[in-house]
């Protein structure tokens, strides 16, 4: 799996956001469970896609808040009982995740695991600090789980 390369332009993210312990990963589609409530708050907000925002204080870190929502653009404001993480420009390595199956969790635990356990280390790149994200577009069937997914990884040389 090889990444392309994009430069994106900042924005915000409007949605939910948790904080939820490394081992407790496989709960983050209960979050968006929740943000389906609110899609018609969120839905006329939304620039281009849904987004799974991860915030992590470093590689060692034992808990990271999680935000699912919409792209949204920065000067939006989030409606009550939402949040907003605002993500600055960045250079990303974005990996193509091809969810096959219904269980979208453990196959993206997959997908990660070799960015972050074989990819990175075995490239010129380093983490740049700002959250990474999943991209969920057209591309992707929120009702079957199937389809695909883009995850960004902000890099620096």
């Amino acid at each position: 799996m090889e990444p392309k390369f994009i430069d994106r332009e900042a924005f915000s993210v409007i949605g939910l956001r948790r904080t939820f312990a490394v081992e407790d990963s496989p709960k983050v589609p209960g979050l968006w469970q929740e943000v389906h409530a609110l899609w018609p708050l969120l839905e006329p907000l939304q620039t281009d896609a849904a987004i799974g925002a991860v915030v992590m204080e470093g590689p060692n870190a034992t808990h990271f808040d999680y935000i699912a929502g919409v792209a949204a653009k920065e000067d939006a404001e989030p409606p009550d009982g939402t949040d907003k993480l605002s993500i600055k420009a960045n250079r990303y390595a974005v990996f193509t995740h091809v969810s096959t199956n219904t269980n979208l969790n453990a196959g993206l635990r997959e997908t990660i695991g070799y960015i972050f356990g074989t990819w990175l280390p075995g490239s010129s790149y380093r983490i740049a600090p700002s959250p990474e994200f999943e991209l969920y577009d057209a591309r992707f069937d929120p009702n079957t789980l199937l389809g695909e997914i883009d995850y960004y990884v902000p890099i620096q040389i």
